[in-house]
């Protein structure tokens, strides 16, 4: 938390689907009046602010879809992935085990477009990974990888969706000034699709508000985030399951100075990748954080990585 700022909210609960809020931060003395009207209209879910701010970073996030090889069996979901550039080159990132079960099929279905009929494929082999050796024990990780996307498919991706420019996060500039600051994890659950004919498989990219007092960790060159949600209950998921791969983003919600209009500021900080036991009405979202990111992105870089660290999966 920035210095001069204080929480003044617990973590709450909307009846929405997928809308919980938590984390709320506001200047610790003359906070204006319209800021504190802001942050109430966050938490308001008729207000519609929140969907607003996932919508904000929903335009980097596509689920994918595995398409089976044969043409008698259903397409069904298979994890979350957000979309980034590095250095000129276009990546999906998500986590290791979503690729290791993508790669056994010839494509790989994304969803582009929301609510309508769709069929976006690119077959598993012109899809290059780069990232950390598989764990020994999923949980424990590091479950990350980049995924480049080949040119020929970046056309119809770039004409619907968006790319977020990953850099190194000190470089990443910080709000000044009075803001409201949230985390927001998206995730396509798989419990929430539909399969509508044999061969379509309806997908939406959900949004939580992703807990604030989350422990946090390392170990060697990786960063680790454990968040705890709610789930089964005020429309949150039974299961996480097709979160992983997902964004944690940190969004900072501001009033400019001069217009009064309100504006965000968006960072990706982590992604999804683990989800534990169910325990009372919480369940553990294990998410690696920023420095695993830039771990794996220094990876493109072979002369500046050490041979041992780096690792193509095919």
């Amino acid at each position: 938390m920035a210095p001069g700022m204080r929480q003044i909210h617990p973590r709450i609960a909307h009846a929405a689907p997928f809308c919980s809020f938590t984390m709320l931060v506001v200047a610790k003395s003359k906070s204006p009046v319209a800021l504190k009207r802001l942050a109430a209209d966050i938490m308001n879910k008729d207000s519609g602010v929140f969907e607003e701010l996932v919508n904000s970073v929903r335009h980097y996030t596509i689920a994918f879809v595995s398409i089976p090889d044969s043409p008698n069996d259903h397409p069904w979901p298979s994890g979350t992935g957000t979309l980034v550039t590095i250095n000129g080159s276009h990546y999906f990132l998500t986590a290791e085990h979503v690729w290791r079960a993508l790669k056994k099929l010839r494509s790989v279905g994304i969803t582009l477009v929301p609510e309508i009929d769709q069929c976006f494929t690119i077959p598993t082999s012109h899809l290059m990974a780069v990232g950390p050796r598989r764990p020994a024990a999923e949980n424990q990780g590091p479950d990350i990888v980049l995924l480049k996307i080949p040119e020929a498919k970046l056309g119809e991706i770039k004409a619907r969706k968006s790319f977020y420019p990953m850099e190194p996060v000190a470089q990443k500039p910080r709000v000044e000034g009075r803001c409201i600051e949230i985390a927001i994890l998206l995730g396509a659950p798989g419990e929430s699709a539909k399969l509508l004919t044999p061969r379509n498989l309806d997908m939406t990219i959900h949004g939580i508000m992703a807990d604030h007092k989350a422990k946090k960790f390392t170990k060697g060159r990786y960063d680790y985030i454990d968040s705890k949600e709610f789930f089964g209950a005020h429309g949150f998921p039974k299961s996480y399951g097709g979160f992983s791969g997902g964004g944690l983003w940190h969004v900072h919600v501001y009033l400019d100075p001069k217009t009064s209009e309100r504006k965000e500021r968006c960072r990706l900080a982590g992604m999804a990748f683990y989800e534990f036991p169910a325990k009372r009405k919480y369940r553990i979202i294990r998410c690696h954080g920023a420095r695993s990111i830039d771990a794996v992105r220094a990876m493109l870089h072979p002369k500046t990585t050490k041979p041992s660290k780096l690792i193509m999966l095919s």
